[in-house]
């Protein structure tokens, strides 16, 4: 089994002649996303095809390559009609939406788990976005699952919600595992955490896997070292899955990724192991705030600081080209004539007249060759402009360049304060968790010691 963007920009090699030929773009899967018919190998533009490689000329995916059987299995999707529809069609499976037959929303399609010998699909990761994975991590959708796809929406059965939110992990699979231990803890639950315990041993010993690890829970994909999935991270292991694993050689794998899971649910030592779980996901919430502040300031002044830079930029390329029409203020007053030259007075009147973004798609930009006789000035003749000066400058160029100065030197104030406000906050929070760590480590160093008193007196009655 592979993931779909695990092939994305692998190379196509000929098995035949030994060549590199393309690499891979995309997937094409069928309209109803059971299956890949073929890769990608270039894209089509308005009057070409896109090529592709059908399923059936792919002789084996490797870890850094595609091969297929020859230098003629990459064809135009052109060639056959069901290929060509299937490219052509814009209702793509990737970023659909997932949802319950009774309206809840689960997520949408991030990537395609398919066999590559049947390429078959057998399961979807369902994404819920960028602050979602951050949180909860993503979920795998077995295809056997879904009862329907449309134009916009995929449905799944309700019960498949319970499925997908018990595949937890990112930060809330760090919170989640805190969370169970202290309900362990209270329940008094040093014998099951010890059980636990031998569980993972037992993982880890490969003994009986058949009756380990069948049903169990992933912690993470099972992969083989051609980059082949075994078993995708959160579906529970079936008894075939467990052969593949061995013959691969990947039952330690099979079973660290299972122990990876089991782990979210025990703990060794009770109040130290939820304290200890409760700063790590303190401090991954940290590290993911960061981040967060860094989308929110990329999307934020920036996007207006570079249209205007965008804008200068084209201000300058049109300085001292023609113009291909003739640019008139709201007066109907020439400004500039067919293919006088542009000037920065010339931008500036023409801004005021509300005409720029007119004047900036009319600059003739073809290239023009002169002879070396024709960029010489006469002998004896005083070299003078083609071009009338005008007095005065061009305010706008004055007003867009003051204005990006400005946003720079905001956004770097700001991300200067906010650096400071945010180290203050964390080595705060830092010291906070460095205190209670300490505090916890005299509590167990206390309560041994009573243990210990309380054993000795215990003796000494005895006696």
């Amino acid at each position: 089994m592979r993931k779909g963007k695990s092939i994305i920009g692998k190379h196509i090699l000929s098995l035949a002649t030994g060549e590199r030929l393309e690499s891979v773009t995309d997937l094409v899967l069928d309209p109803d996303g059971r299956r890949v018919m073929a890769l990608v190998a270039t894209e089509g533009g308005i009057l070409t095809s896109s090529k592709v490689v059908p399923a059936s000329e792919i002789s084996s995916y490797g870890k850094d390559a595609v091969v297929v059987r020859g230098p003629d299995g990459i064809i135009s999707a052109s060639q056959q009609p069901e290929l060509r529809a299937a490219v052509q069609h814009d209702d793509k499976i990737l970023g659909k939406a997932v949802f319950t037959t009774g309206g809840d929303k689960l997520g949408a399609v991030s990537d395609v788990y398919f066999d590559e010998r049947t390429s078959d699909v057998m399961g979807y990761e369902v994404s819920n976005g960028v602050i979602g994975d951050a949180t909860k991590g993503t979920s795998y959708l077995a295809t056997d699952e879904i009862t329907g796809i449309g134009p916009d929406v995929i449905y799944v059965h309700p019960f498949t919600a319970d499925a997908l939110e018990a595949q937890v992990g990112g930060i809330q699979g760090a919170l989640k595992g805190a969370g169970d231990q202290l309900g362990q803890a209270t329940q008094g639950a040093t014998e099951r955490m010890g059980q636990a315990g031998s569980d993972v041993a037992v993982y880890r010993a490969k003994l009986a896997p058949e009756d380990s690890l069948v049903g169990k829970q992933t912690g993470s994909d099972v992969e083989t070292d051609e980059g082949s999935v075994i078993v995708p991270k959160g579906r529970r292991v079936r008894p075939d899955d467990v052969t593949r694993a061995r013959e691969a050689g990947k039952l330690q794998d099979l079973t660290s990724s299972v122990a990876r899971a089991a782990a979210q649910q025990a703990g060794a030592d009770a109040n130290h192991a939820i304290g200890q779980a409760g700063d790590t996901a303190a401090t991954l919430w940290d590290q993911f705030t960061i981040k967060i502040g860094q989308l929110q300031d990329s999307a934020g002044k920036r996007v207006d600081e570079n249209q205007t830079k965008k804008r200068l930029a084209d201000i300058a390329d049109a300085v001292g080209r023609p113009v291909t029409k003739v640019i008139l203020d709201r007066e109907d007053n020439v400004i500039l004539n067919m293919g006088d030259i542009i000037t920065h007075q010339a931008i500036q009147r023409t801004y005021d007249a509300g005409g720029l973004d007119s004047l900036l798609n009319s600059v003739y930009k073809a290239n023009v060759e002169f002879t070396k006789e024709e960029l010489r000035t006469p002998m004896g003749t005083q070299a003078q402009a083609s071009v009338d000066k005008a007095t005065g400058g061009a305010v706008i160029v004055d007003e867009l360049e003051a204005k990006v100065q400005t946003a720079e030197q905001e956004r770097q104030a700001d991300q200067e304060r906010k650096k400071r406000e945010s180290a203050a906050a964390r080595d705060a929070r830092e010291s906070e968790r460095q205190t209670r760590a300490v505090d916890r480590s005299k509590e167990r160093a206390a309560r041994s010691e009573q243990d210990g008193a309380a054993a000795t007196s215990q003796g000494r009655s005895t006696d």
